[in-house]
């Protein structure tokens, strides 16, 4: 059997560059079903993490896990947590002086907006999944295995460990906020798999990371399930009642019958005569309770309404509102495609 030659740095950039492409086209798919979404993203992109290393391991690259067995696994995985709490602590700890130093860091980006998307639709297990999977394996592979491999045949290890967690940190698009803290897991599970020259531990870490990351936000979304709320944006400059600015569609309030510019001066026999106090008084009932809201309507013929509501559920409302801004960047999309052309 021939000997296995190292990847060439040629070989990474091929491969990042393709992955570039491929993560810059999921926009064109912006519109579709959550699921259908998540499929696409995690068919091409995982799949060329994966499919590409085991092509060029098929030709004769030196790409492996390193030595397997149950012993070497048990040893890797005490590794792996130990590392996880190190790394945890030190991104919790970069994260909380990122936040008191910048407290006005945006750090929402498109990116976010689409898992968030994914997050709120029923595809959420799926998301879990691959997110706990899936996903890690194929990044360690990919980026450690891969290209920090070949990186690291053409300059020093540590050089090529930095190199690869900026790459990684790229990759997720998730602003500078987040980008820090994804750099420093690269770093972390970069330095780890040059130290135990095998990627049981760096995929053992980054399966830790996901799952703890995902139950935190499967626990919000549960918790925003349970919350009840209207489906309205307020004007909290408004004095004398809570003016009415966004109904949000399909949700509590839109089914009610009201509109933008009505003011809600009570819920049941509780005044609101301001935000705070809306909020507080939706948040004494559950969820598919039904109240009364006293509204100021700007229609002559019914200046004073009262109209009953079934409350919505945060989740219900955070579910329409992703899925309008879905939409909208789908439609900007399309003009955009349609703009090139006539160009």
């Amino acid at each position: 059997m021939a000997e296995r030659r190292p990847p060439r740095v040629s070989e990474a950039i091929l491969g990042l560059v393709v992955l570039a492409v491929l993560i810059f086209s999921i926009p064109l798919f912006y519109g579709v079903p959550a699921y259908a979404l998540g499929l696409v993203m995690f068919v091409s992109v995982f799949g060329w993490m994966l499919g590409y290393p085991y092509y060029l391991r098929r030709r004769g690259v030196d790409l492996t896990f390193g030595r397997a067995g149950l012993k070497r696994l048990a040893i890797e995985s005490g590794w792996a947590i130990a590392a996880w709490v190190v790394i945890a602590v030190l991104l919790v700890a970069i994260g909380t002086a990122i936040q008191v130093l910048w407290p006005r860091l945006d750090t929402q980006t498109r990116f976010d907006r689409l898992v968030e998307y994914g997050w709120m639709s029923d595809s959420i297990w799926l998301y879990l999944f691959v997110a706990c999977t899936v996903g890690p394996v194929a990044e360690e592979v990919f980026y450690r295995g891969f290209v920090q491999k070949a990186f690291s045949q053409r300059m020093s290890v540590w050089k090529a460990v930095l190199l690869q967690a900026v790459l990684f940190a790229v990759y997720h698009q998730v602003g500078l906020y987040a980008g820090v803290l994804v750099f420093v897991m690269g770093v972390g599970v970069g330095g780890l798999y040059a130290w135990r020259k095998s990627l049981w531990a760096p995929i053992g870490v980054h399966v830790l990371n996901n799952t703890a990351h995902c139950g935190y936000i499967a626990w919000i979304i549960l918790q925003a399930g349970a919350t009840p709320q209207l489906g309205v944006s307020l004007d909290d400059a408004y004095d004398g009642g809570c003016r009415v600015i966004e109904v949000v569609p399909d949700q509590a309030a839109d089914k009610a019958g009201v509109k933008v510019g009505d003011v809600i001066l009570k819920l049941n026999e509780t005044t609101t005569p301001n935000t705070g106090a809306l909020i507080d008084a939706v948040g004494r009932h559950e969820v598919g309770e039904k109240v009364t809201l006293t509204i100021l309507s700007g229609q002559a013929d019914h200046p004073r309404l009262e109209l009953p509501v079934e409350l919505s559920s945060k989740m219900s409302v955070q579910r329409r509102r992703m899925y309008e801004w879905v939409q909208q960047q789908a439609q900007q999309q399309h003009q955009k495609l349609v703009d090139e052309q006539d160009d």
